[in-house]
C-alpha cells in the first residue's frame, strides 16, 4: 500500500506494481475530486492518447472493440456503421452509373472516386446515343396493312411470309415487305390482226379483267407480270382463231372465241406461275382484215 504526497488519494498497486486505474482499486479520502482528476496523467502535457475513464471516451486501447470502458463511443473504427453514411454512399454510386460522375461528400470522394465518375460520363453520351438510334430503328418497324392488301415479306432478299391486313412490325433493313393489292380487278385490251382457219385475215379486238391471286408469285417469279400476261392473251388468241373458220369469228363464233381464249390464257399463266387469276374475257369486236383471202 502506497499514499500519495498530499494524503488525499491511496492508490493500492500489485505485487507486479501495475497501478489501480489498470485493475485496482481508487479511494477517495478526502479532498475534491476535481483538483485530484486535474493531477493525473490524462490531463498532463504530452499525455498521448490517454483519456479520462470518467468522461465516457475510454481508452486509447477500446478503439478495437468498443468495450464497457468505452461508454458507447459512437461510431468508432470498430463500431456499426452509420446508416446515413451508407444511404449517400449508395445514392454516389447510383449517380455515377446514370453520368453524373461527381460525389456528393466532397473530401472522403476525392482522387479515384472523381477519376471513376470522369470514365462514366465518357461511356454516358454514347449510350444514350445507342439507346436513342435502337428506339428509332425500332419505331419505323411498324406498319400498316389495308384491307384489300396483302404485305410479302422478303427477309434479306429472300421470300419469308406473307401477312394480312391490320398493324404489323418487321425488323426494318432486315426486312423488306412489299405491298399487294389483291381486289383491285385489272384490265387489258388489245387489237391484233390474225390468219384463220380458211385462211383469211381477221381483226380482233378482245380485252381481259384479271386480278392477282396469289402475291408471292405475282412479286417474285415474274419480273413483269403485265407483260406476261399481255404475250400470253396475243399467243392464245392467235392459237384459238387459227382454229376456226372467218364467218364464224365474225358471226356466231365470238362467245365460244372468248370461252377458249380465257380456258387457254388461265393455263399459260399457271405454267408461268404468275399468280393472276382472269376474272371475264370480252371479244369487243372482230372485223375482216385488208388482206382477207389473198393466201387462197
Amino acid at each position: 500500500m502506497a499514499f500519495s504526497r498530499k494524503g488525499r488519494v491511496a492508490v493500492s498497486q500489485d505485487r507486479t506494481g501495475s497501478k489501480a486505474g489498470m485493475g485496482g482499486v481508487i479511494i477517495m479520502t478526502s479532498g475534491t475530486s476535481t483538483e485530484w482528476r486535474r493531477r493525473m496523467a490524462w490531463n498532463e502535457p504530452g499525455g498521448g492518447n490517454q483519456h479520462d475513464p470518467w468522461s465516457g471516451g475510454g481508452r486509447g486501447g477500446d478503439k478495437k472493440g468498443g468495450g464497457s470502458n468505452g461508454g458507447g463511443g459512437g461510431n468508432g473504427n470498430g463500431g456499426p456503421p452509420d446508416l446515413d453514411e451508407a444511404l449517400k454512399k449508395f445514392q454516389d454510386k447510383l449517380s455515377g452509373l446514370l453520368g453524373n460522375g461527381r460525389k456528393r461528400n466532397g473530401g472522403s470522394s476525392g482522387g479515384n472516386g472523381s477519376n471513376g465518375g470522369g470514365n462514366t460520363n465518357a461511356y454516358a453520351l454514347p449510350g444514350v446515343i445507342a439507346v436513342v438510334l435502337v428506339a428509332i430503328w425500332a419505331a419505323s418497324g411498324f406498319y400498316l396493312i389495308d384491307q384489300s392488301e396483302r404485305g410479302v415479306v422478303l427477309r434479306f432478299g429472300k421470300y419469308n411470309d406473307i401477312v394480312g391486313p391490320g398493324l404489323h412490325w418487321n425488323p426494318p433493313i432486315i426486312d423488306d415487305v412489299r405491298e399487294v393489292n389483291v381486289t383491285k380487278v385489272r384490265s387489258l385490251s388489245q387489237t391484233k390482226s390474225m390468219l384463220t382457219q380458211d385462211e383469211n385475215i381477221v381483226e380482233v379486238q378482245m380485252s381481259v379483267q384479271y386480278q392477282v391471286s396469289n402475291p408471292r408469285d405475282f412479286m417474285l417469279n415474274v419480273r413483269a407480270p403485265e407483260i406476261s400476261l399481255e404475250n400470253a392473251m396475243d399467243s392464245a388468241l392467235r392459237h384459238e382463231v387459227g382454229s376456226a373458220d372467218m364467218n364464224d369469228i365474225l358471226t356466231s363464233g365470238r362467245e365460244l372465241l372468248a370461252s377458249n381464249v380465257k380456258s387457254r390464257l388461265q393455263s399459260y399463266l399457271d405454267n408461268y406461275g404468275v399468280g393472276l387469276t382472269l376474272q371475264t374475257i370480252n371479244v369487243e369486236s372482230t372485223s375482216r382484215g385488208a388482206g382477207a383471202g389473198v393466201f387462197r
